[in-house]
């Protein structure tokens, strides 16, 4: 995967956007100010968090109404309690 790749799948993912908070050698990927992805632009290979994981632990804490918003359905083993 590459760093094109990697913002095409992350910014698929509900409610999610691309932010600089570190600098712009790192690009990081947030829902609802939440980070669920993280990873060094120049290191080659690219290295990058657990995205799906991180997401779905991300998302499974919001609020029911924001899971709702984002259209999210737990994969298994998530807990999706209010």
């Amino acid at each position: 995967m590459d760093a094109t790749q990697l913002r095409l799948w992350c910014l698929q993912q509900g409610g999610a956007i691309e932010d600089f908070p570190f600098g712009p050698e790192h690009l990081v990927f947030k829902v609802s100010g939440k980070i669920f992805a993280l990873s060094a632009l120049g290191r080659a290979p690219l290295e990058v968090s657990l995205i799906e994981d991180s997401y779905d632990l991300v998302v499974s804490a919001l609020p029911k109404r924001v899971r709702v918003q984002l259209g999210w359905a737990p994969e298994s083993g998530v807990d999706s309690s209010p």
